[in-house]
């Protein structure tokens, strides 16, 4: 698949951006102190209370979902908060963007991919970009699927639908220190 980019700032308005907001749940690894709150939807969100990167920084982001409405909202999103954004559509995709892009600072990473139904990419980006906070996004909020790649260095786990407002949070969150 084609690796798409563009640099920050994009400033196009993403059509209908009400209909792809949802409840995140965000499970984070770290030793800061957790606190669990009730979600609008039932489950936990885990919410440590880190230092961010400073709002004015562009970070470079890799989008990895196969879903391409997806892939163009969170694009759009995090371009019109001034990230540079690269997408891929697959494993292949994220596998040769790293392989041949300077490393990005956060990979927001679907789990579930044609080409890749486990977490071995996710050891795989966390080989090919040591220093990247990577944020898993899934469909199926599991607590096993979220401490499994805790365990395998992800910083994060986000339940889709995704909530565009809390993009730029997320990617910030994900390049704390350990």
């Amino acid at each position: 698949m084609p690796v798409r980019s563009h640099a920050a700032p994009h400033r196009s308005k993403v059509p209908d951006q009400d209909k792809f907001r949802g409840t995140a749940t965000f499970f984070r690894s770290g030793n800061a102190p957790r606190h669990a709150c009730p979600s609008v939807g039932g489950g936990l969100i885990f919410e440590d209370r880190p230092s961010m990167a400073p709002a004015d920084t562009t970070l470079r982001v890799l989008i990895v979902d196969d879903e391409p409405l997806i892939r163009w909202s969170v694009s759009e999103t995090l371009g019109q908060a001034g990230h540079t954004v690269t997408e891929a559509a697959d494993g292949a995709g994220a596998r040769q963007s790293l392989a041949h892009r300077p490393a990005p600072d956060v990979v927001l990473l679907d789990f579930c991919l044609p080409d890749s139904r486990d977490l071995r990419l996710l050891a795989d980006v966390r080989q090919l970009a040591p220093a990247a906070g990577v944020v898993m996004m899934t469909a199926f909020a599991e607590s096993d699927l979220a401490a499994a790649a805790l365990t395998l260095g992800a910083r994060g786990v986000v339940a889709k639908p995704v909530d565009m407002r809390d993009l730029d949070r997320i990617v910030r969150e994900a390049v704390e220190s350990h």
